[in-house]
């Protein structure tokens, strides 16, 4: 058995994609298809973890501007908490 798109170039696409959803599904591989947690980010990508814990598409680039962020917003918070003179 095999699963055989047809139609137009655009019917066959979709037709790929959904089979592939399909099969993605039955063997336990859909669970790594996630998001990138980078809200101006958002590709998609399959997560390779070993325990699949992945939440970046890209460690280097969108993981390290969201730990900036929270780096920079936990600094703040606690300058903003700390007594007056030090």
């Amino acid at each position: 058995m095999a699963l055989v798109p047809v139609g137009s170039p655009g019917e066959r696409l979709e037709a790929a994609v959904w089979a592939r959803i399909l099969l993605a599904r039955t063997d336990g591989t859909w669970h790594r298809l996630k998001l990138c947690r980078e809200p101006a980010c958002r590709s998609a990508f399959y997560d390779r973890s070993r325990n699949n814990s992945g939440v970046w598409h890209d460690v280097r680039r969108c993981g390290n501007a969201a730990n900036l962020r929270a780096s920079r917003a936990r600094r703040k918070q606690r300058a903003a908490g700390a007594p007056a003179g030090g």
